[in-house]
């Protein structure tokens, strides 16, 4: 008599007590390295990471799991992919001890934007019935029949991307590295049955709802699931405030443990977390499913405006359709990264769908994440200054070297240099490295904008001191700073009095529709939120000319006023977005060019959250 079962594919954290395995007999990980033929797991700190993981799930479960050791006419071949090269592996006679469970595991660069991947094992058997039954149930009775109560697994496979920047330590990881621990607990909540196809699992899914009675006596009802079939928790799913590693995707920055939702779910599928008996529901159908972690959070509405959160609160950003409408809230950098959130809107990959950078502000370690528009993937993210650097940056978006797809500028701001760092749109490939002011002692850091100001075609960089800094602005033409030999289109000039400190805000767009854009300056911190337009074709002839010259917000309100430029409700019409800085209770404004152009200042949109009161907001 035989039996085969095919390996099945799977996927990609707040603390709870452990109970204590001296007192209760539990389920153990074996942790098999003999794969690792990459040795990413030969650092000692690595495989602790890799421990800690699994006694966040093994010491809760109180199974009784029967051994598996073949003998005389009893055979079995446990079956995987190799977690090094993906082949597929067959280990004649695994022997798996009582009470536990076989884990291989490696490291490879998987592509995408998967951390991890994980599948559980498959076999073959022949021999007696009894040693069949072993082999499928081990001693777990629920596992057999049309409608599984229980689950059981001999193990499985676990490989992590080798390319991606970890963090291996107990503590938080920065906010270039992705948690080594939560991704695992993730991976290794695959094994042990979540998801997968798995019918003990999927027969308690019914539409997009977890049904388990452990986890709606916990959670008060059923829990959205997500995937086809379902596989983890639906992204924004928390457990009294706290984010599963179980929701499918997770950021840079931040770590997560298992909640007493995850071991809920684990008790509806078979696992003994204590003596309360397992109801069963109506079965749905299994399928293996891949892992792709961190899944892309996808737009759910038309996205025309994004605005960010200012300083002190969770960095989040806010997606808003032309007509007001909120369309999507994310939180697209670690929650304690907390300086506010910078945003920048452009065309990255090149697909006709305007993308969203987000940056860090000040105290943390300076990070930029490029989503795609159109999926709500990263498209390319980086730590762009050194790790000490905790001042923030200020970004800008535009195609600076001609290739169709917009380019990504990037500056330190508190605190740092008059540095400029220009990367190509796609490739994310430095394209220039540059001082934008002439000063490299000044330690204000500047603020950036791209569009064509001279009216030749070619999108030029503008470049405005930063905190603590007078109201300058340098002017440089797009092409000569592509060489690597910027030159200026103009002097530089003051948009402000000489006398003032506090540096400006600045934005590009062609507000008079003569092919030259102009320069449009914004007020920073401690100022009121006065906003000046500079003619692009009177500075390409090296006169200063102002056709624009308002007051957008309350005259006593001094958090300045932050900029963006777009044609947000597609009519063909630039528009100027406004925010208001601390102070100026998180308004957001937009102005139809013309409007402005005339001298009136009444928004044809103007949005006001909660959310935004007291820190200010950015806006793109």
């Amino acid at each position: 008599m035989s039996h085969t079962h095919q390996p099945g594919l799977g996927r990609f954290c707040p603390q709870v007590e452990m109970l204590e395995s001296r007192l209760t007999p539990s389920v153990t990980i074996r942790f098999d390295y003999s794969l690792d033929t990459t040795g990413f797991f030969n650092d000692p700190t690595r495989r602790a990471a890799l421990e800690r993981a699994g006694d966040r799930i093994a010491p809760h479960l109180h199974d009784h799991l029967s051994p598996i050791a073949a003998s005389g006419a009893n055979s079995w071949t446990a079956s995987f992919f190799n977690p090094s090269t993906n082949a597929m592996v067959n280990v004649p006679n695994l022997n798996v001890g009582a009470d536990e469970i076989v884990v291989f595991v490696g490291a490879a660069p998987i592509g995408g934007v998967e951390l991890g991947l994980a599948t559980s094992g498959g076999y073959s058997a022949s021999g007696s019935q009894d040693w069949l039954n072993t082999v499928q149930a081990r001693g777990q009775v629920g596992a057999f029949g049309p409608q599984k109560t229980d689950y059981s697994t001999w193990g499985g496979m676990v490989t992590f991307n080798s390319t991606s920047v970890w963090n291996f330590d107990a503590d938080m990881p920065t906010l270039a590295e992705y948690d080594f621990e939560s991704v695992a607990q993730h991976e290794l909540m695959h094994i042990f049955g979540f998801g997968l196809g798995e019918p003990a699992f999927t027969r308690l899914v019914s539409g997009n709802q977890f049904v388990g009675p452990r986890v709606q006596a916990l959670m008060g009802g059923p829990v959205a699931v997500t995937g086809s079939p379902a596989d983890h928790w639906a992204p924004g799913t928390t457990d009294h405030g706290e984010v599963s590693p179980m929701v499918p995707a997770i950021t840079r920055g931040e770590k997560r443990t298992l909640t007493p939702l995850d071991y809920a779910a684990l008790g509806d599928i078979g696992w003994e977390l204590n003596a309360t008996p397992v109801t069963s529901v109506a079965p749905a159908t299994p399928a293996a499913v891949l892992s792709a972690d961190p899944v892309p959070v996808a737009p759910t509405g038309p996205v025309d405006l994004v605005v960010g959160s200012g300083a002190g609160v969770a960095p989040q950003a806010f997606a808003y359709s032309a007509q007001g409408q909120r369309t999507q809230t994310v939180t697209p950098v670690a929650p304690m990264a907390t300086g506010g959130l910078r945003i920048a809107r452009g065309d990255w990959n090149g697909d006709g769908v305007t993308d969203t950078v987000y940056g860090t502000g000040p105290g943390s370690v300076s990070f930029v994440r490029v989503m795609d528009g159109r999926t709500g993937a990263e498209l390319f993210s980086f730590s762009p200054f050194e790790a000490g650097f905790t001042g923030g940056v200020n970004l800008a978006v535009g195609d600076l070297n001609g290739d169709g797809r917009d380019d990504l500028v990037v500056s330190p701001d508190e605190g740092g240099g008059p540095r400029i760092k220009i990367y190509d749109g796609g490739t994310a490939a430095l394209l220039a490295d540059l001082y934008g002011l002439d000063d490299p002692n000044f330690r204000g850091g500047v603020r950036t904008a791209i569009g064509d100001i001279n009216g030749d075609g070619q999108t030029d960089l503008v470049v405005a001191a930063g905190w603590s800094g007078g109201p300058r602005i340098a002017i440089y033409d797009g092409s000569s700073v592509m060489q690597g030999v910027p030159v200026r289109i103009t002097g530089d000039f003051f948009a402000f009095e000489e006398g003032l400190r506090n540096g400006t805000n600045v934005t590009v767009a062609d507000l008079d529709g003569d092919g030259y854009a102009e320069v449009i300056v914004g007020a920073a911190v401690g100022g009121a939120p006065r906003l000046v337009a500079f003619s692009g074709r009177y500075l390409a002839a090296q006169q200063y000319h102002a056709i624009v010259d308002v007051f957008v917000g309350d005259l006593d309100v001094r958090g300045g006023v932050r900029l963006a430029s777009a044609d947000v409700n597609h009519d063909g019409e630039v528009d100027v977005i406004t925010g208001s800085g601390p102070g100026g209770r998180g308004q957001v404004q937009v102005f139809a060019a013309s409007t402005l152009v005339q001298g009136k200042t009444s928004p044809w949109l103007s949005l006001q959250d909660n959310n935004w009161i007291e820190s200010g907001v950015f806006v793109g």
